[in-house]
């Protein structure tokens, strides 16, 4: 997937889906931006109409206080960081739903891809909304990239 402008809606829901987890930096904004990206803005307030929404992001306390601000869905606490299952299972408390009927979606494989496998999750890998991000994260990036491919993947 590009973004969660090409998720199809109608598919997920198809497939039993009826909560969603959004990462955030590089899924919905650009790295550390305090506004979603013009590309999914609408696509965002469209998906989180159709389904029970929450965002988890590995943030630090001040970025989480950004978030809180930006977003009228809930968000998982700082300190629960992703891939651990600990943080998984706040968002599904949170949802309200069987591990099958929530779909994580996030543009970081050891992550957001992992991290939502490992629970039972369905998982949506999107694309970097920008390529503008600290060197650890292309680097990171690239190592999951070199991962997949051993794996048989994209």
């Amino acid at each position: 997937m590009t973004s969660i402008a090409d998720i199809s809606i109608l598919a997920l829901k198809g497939q039993g889906i009826r909560g969603i987890i959004f990462d955030v930096d590089n899924t919905l904004t650009s790295h550390h931006a305090t506004v979603l990206h013009p590309r999914v803005a609408e696509a965002f307030a469209v998906i989180c109409s159709q389904f029970n929404s929450v965002i988890y992001s590995n943030c630090e306390p001040d970025r989480h206080e950004q978030l809180r601000r930006m977003f009228s869905i809930p968000i998982i606490e700082p300190g629960l960081k992703k891939p651990k299952a600990e943080g998984f299972a706040r968002a599904q408390q949170l949802l309200n739903l069987p591990a099958h009927q929530i779909a994580m979606i996030g543009d970081r494989v050891m992550t957001d891809i992992f991290g939502g496998n490992r629970v039972g999750f369905y998982t949506i890998l999107v694309d970097p909304l920008d390529t503008q991000e600290p060197k650890v994260l292309t680097w990171i990036r690239n190592v999951e990239k070199w991962r997949l491919k051993l794996a048989g993947f994209r």
